[in-house]
Parts: C-alpha cells; sequence; structure tokens
C-alpha cells in the first residue's frame, strides 16, 4: 500500500517529465533495434571522446561532433531550442562526452535560477511596489524561499555529480532535478488567483529557469537508459567513486524501534511545563544546525495550537509523540483567509532525514476555506510511522524529494480493499466539470465492491496500467526505498 500524493499543478510538471520519460523510452527503443552499424554511430557520436589536435580537418570533425552530441542529447529534452542555445553557447570542441553536456546544463539552470532568485529578493524592485494584497505579498515571499531551495538542490546535484559517478547518484540527481523543477512552478502557483500581470511576469522572469531544469533531468534520464541499455557503466565510472554511506547506522535502528525511545529524547515538549519546552517550535530553535547526528524530540500527549516549520537547516530530526490522536499538532490556516496553499500547512518539513512516529497533524480551517494543509513536506528521505493527517483540502501535501508513509490514515491505495461507500465516479475534478489532461491518475488491482473501475470518469489522465507500470510506483522504484526506509525501523514492502 503506496501512500503518497500529489498537489495541484505540482501533477502538470510531473506529467512533463513522465512525457519526456516516454519518449527517452521510445527513442532508447529505436536504439536497441537498430543495426550494429547504426548503434556503432550512436555510440561514436555521443559516448565517443573526441581528441583536438592542430590539424584543421581535425577542427572540423571536433566541431561536427560537439554538434551531433548536442543533437543527441538536446533531442531527448522538452525544450530543445533552449537546450540548443544554452549549451552550444558555452561547449567547446574537443573532448565532449554526455556526462559533461549534462554538468553543463546544471550550471546553466543554476546560473539562471540563481538569477531569479536575485530578482525575487529585490524588495525595491518596481515589479513589487505598491502591493497591498496579503495573499500577493506571501506568495512573494514563498518564492524567495522556493528558490532558494531550487538552488539548494542544483548546488546538492552538481555536487554529486562532480564527485561520484553519475550512475551511481542517479536516484539522488533525479530527485533533487525534480524538486529543483518543482519549486519554481509552485513559485508561480501562488499567484494563480491573483494579479493576472503580475503573474505574467513571474512566469516570464521564471521561463529559463524553469526550462533549463527540466532540461537537465531529461538529460540525466537519457544518460541512464541509454548507459544501462547499453552496458556503458564502466564509461560514466568515477575515480572518486565511493560506496554511500548508510542514512542511519544500526544503532539508530535499534534506538527508533526501542520502547525506551521517549526517554532518552534529547529534548521533551510539554503543554504542562514537565518537558523543557511548552512548544515544538521553541524545541526545533534549540536543534543543531546540519547535524549529522540524529535529535530525537518526544513531544507529550496534548494539543498544540502551533504551526510548525522545520526548516531546512535541520537534519536528522526525529519527532516521536504519545500517540497519533493523542499529542495533535492543530492550525487553521487557509486559502480564502489569505494565505497561499504552500503557506497554509499546520506542520511543514523541510530538513532531510526527517522522522515522525506517533503523531497528529490538522488543518481545521474546514469545507469552506479551500485549500487548508495539515502536513507538507518537502525534505528528502522523511519517514512517517503510525501518523494521523487531517483537514478537509489538500490535507496531504507532499510537495517533493522522497517520503514514506507507514500505517498513516491518509492513502493512495494500489492492491487494496475499496467499500462500497466509494463513489462508483471515484474521482471529483478540483473545479468546473472535468480535469486537466496534465494529470496522471491510476487504480491498479484493488478489490472490493468500490474498486470495479467500469463506471469511473472518463478523463483523459485517469490510465489503467499493467503490473510493469505499477512497479515504477513501488517503494523499491518510486522512492529507492531499499536504501534508506529500513534504516528508520518502519516496517515496509519494497516491491508488488
Amino acid at each position: 500500500m503506496s501512500s503518497f500524493k500529489s498537489y495541484g499543478k505540482v501533477d502538470e510538471h510531473e506529467q512533463m517529465v513522465l512525457e519526456a520519460r516516454r519518449k527517452t523510452r521510445k527513442r532508447i527503443t529505436i536504439v536497441g533495434l537498430s543495426s550494429i552499424v547504426l548503434a556503432g554511430v550512436v555510440f561514436a557520436a555521443v559516448f565517443g571522446i573526441v581528441s583536438t589536435t592542430g590539424d584543421t580537418s581535425q577542427g572540423a570533425n571536433d566541431v561536427h561532433s560537439v554538434n551531433n552530441s548536442l543533437k543527441a542529447v538536446c533531442d531527448v529534452t522538452l525544450y530543445k531550442d533552449s537546450c540548443y542555445s544554452s549549451l552550444g553557447s558555452v561547449v567547446e570542441s574537443g573532448q565532449v562526452r554526455p556526462e559533461e553536456l549534462f554538468m553543463l546544463s546544471m550550471r546553466v539552470a543554476l546560473s539562471q535560477v540563481s538569477k531569479a532568485a536575485e530578482y525575487f529578493g529585490d524588495h525595491d524592485h518596481e515589479v513589487f511596489k505598491g502591493l497591498t494584497d496579503s495573499r500577493t505579498k506571501e506568495a512573494l515571499k514563498n518564492c524567495r524561499e522556493l528558490l532558494g531551495l531550487a538552488l539548494d538542490h542544483l548546488n546538492s546535484s552538481l555536487s554529486s555529480g562532480e564527485n561520484s559517478s553519475l550512475l551511481d547518484v542517479f536516484e539522488d540527481l533525479q530527485t533533487w532535478l525534480s524538486a529543483a523543477g518543482t519549486y519554481q512552478h509552485t513559485c508561480i502557483e501562488g499567484f494563480e488567483n491573483e494579479n493576472k500581470a503580475l503573474k505574467a511576469t513571474v512566469v516570464s522572469y521564471l521561463k529559463n529557469s524553469t526550462q533549463f531544469t527540466s532540461n537537465s533531468l531529461a538529460i540525466i534520464t537519457w544518460i541512464h537508459k541509454a548507459a544501462t541499455t547499453l552496458n556503458l557503466r564502466r564509461l560514466l565510472s568515477s575515480p572518486h567513486q565511493n560506496e554511500a554511506p548508510e542514512w542511519l547506522h544500526s544503532k539508530e535502528r535499534k534506538l527508533f524501534l526501542t520502547e525506551d525511545l521517549k526517554k532518552k529524547a534529547d529534548i521533551v515538549v510539554a503543554k504542562d511545563g514537565s518537558g523543557k519546552y511548552k512548544k515544538i517550535s521553541d524545541a526545533l530553535k534549540h536543534v543543531p544546525n546540519m547535524s549529522h547526528k540524529r535529535t530525537v524530540i518526544y513531544v507529550k500527549r496534548g494539543i498544540y495550537y502551533e504551526n510548525v516549520r522545520l526548516e531546512k537547516t535541520k537534519w536528522n530530526v526525529m519527532i516521536i509523540g504519545d500517540g497519533m490522536t493523542s499529542t495533535i499538532v492543530s492550525g487553521s490556516r487557509n486559502f480564502v483567509d489569505g494565505t497561499p496553499t504552500f503557506s497554509t500547512a499546520t506542520f511543514a518539513v523541510f530538513g532531510r532525514n526527517f522522522i515522525a512516529r506517533d503523531m497528529g497533524f490538522r488543518n481545521t480551517a474546514g469545507p469552506l476555506k479551500h485549500q487548508a494543509v495539515a502536513l507538507m513536506t518537502s525534505a528528502d528521505q522523511a519517514v512517517y510511522y503510525r501518523c494521523h493527517i487531517d483537514a478537509y483540502q489538500d490535507t496531504l501535501y507532499a510537495h517533493s524529494n522522497r517520503q514514506f508513509y507507514r500505517e498513516c490514515n491518509i492513502y493512495v491505495y494500489m492492491r487494496s480493499r475499496l467499500e462500497s461507500f466509494v463513489n462508483p465516479s471515484g474521482w471529483l475534478p478540483w473545479t468546473g466539470n472535468s480535469a486537466p489532461d496534465t494529470i496522471f491518475y491510476a487504480e491498479f488491482q484493488n478489490v472490493g465492491p468500490g474498486a470495479s473501475t467500469k463506471n469511473r470518469v472518463k478523463w483523459k489522465g485517469l490510465r489503467t496500467i499493467t503490473s510493469k507500470q505499477a512497479t515504477k510506483f513501488t517503494i523499491k522504484d518510486f522512492l529507492q526505498g531499499d536504501r534508506w526506509i529500513s534504516a528508520s525501523g518502519a516496517p515496509f514492502k519494497s516491491d508488488l
């Protein structure tokens, strides 16, 4: 049983990525079925190394090889023109390999995101002057934060690409680049129902950064599939290749499972004053920044009326409560009252390797307040075990990166029992009478009186998937969970 949910037009971005992957698969299939001669040409043009000499004809060959490499790489992207223009202006003749083009693509994307972050960081810019609407102001504030997160993920991608084999860190690169793109699209979404002229300006200014980030994601996906298909892992090997460290050490896994975890907590939070802090937010302020050591916070039973943010600098934090209905974090921020969806979360997580156990998160805004998030996670490798997530609309905002939910009260069902209370149509549109064609919804091998898909809505984005396709959404393939979830101690089933 998988437990994740996409939100709003983030699905549009994900659909674009899926489309790029579909095209990639098609191209790889063509390469695989072509003749040995054609495969040799592709190999020489894309994966070969061109050496520069003083010979004029050799220089012409170098230019030709560079152009061939650029064409092969850029043809797999959604934004081919921007790929050619951005890479063609910086690539040099000589040794050109696909991983070098990928690294160049990431540097170009980083440069553009940096420019965008600087633009949104200029509070005195004429575009932002005279704004009085609270939601628009909050959307601009969110953009500054989101672009900062995009920069962090692009920098992490560059660092990993420079110090490791691209194939060995492919899942990380794919996750971080996808997240970097999501952050930029979320920035745009903040202006969805607001000042149209301002939104047009935002879209225009983020055009290059979003396209270059998308191109980088498409390129690394293609490199990975092409290399594994042609068994070229050795061509992309790194002299600095090291085995990645485990996410958690064995003693931390034992700590997660022990019944004495609360007694061994580093920080205790209690409303009645029996702990060091009365608020979770106050406790988080005293967690060391970027710590590689696990910090355990025990939150005693009670309802904590606060909006909590685990900032991106707070790594390896674990919060444990007295039960999903006993320790509850409660808030009521919502879209109708002037808060962008991204900022409505009662509990928002940005710090990597976060774990929550036996906790409840709720937003009490109600059905008339539209988007009102209880839990939002934008952190990589986050685990939620035995948690209750309660709200009316957009309850769980699984924003970006890899997340795992086990025995929590929010589910997306796969191979599960659906009871008769499930309406035969199965799905409802967010607004209007239909849903955008860009969504990607699927049901797979569910059972029970509500599982029949015969009378489901006829949406283009509602798919019937095969076992092979469903495998891509398992914990093993979708989250690479075998590498990190087991370390948290939460039980899980890796595949179908």
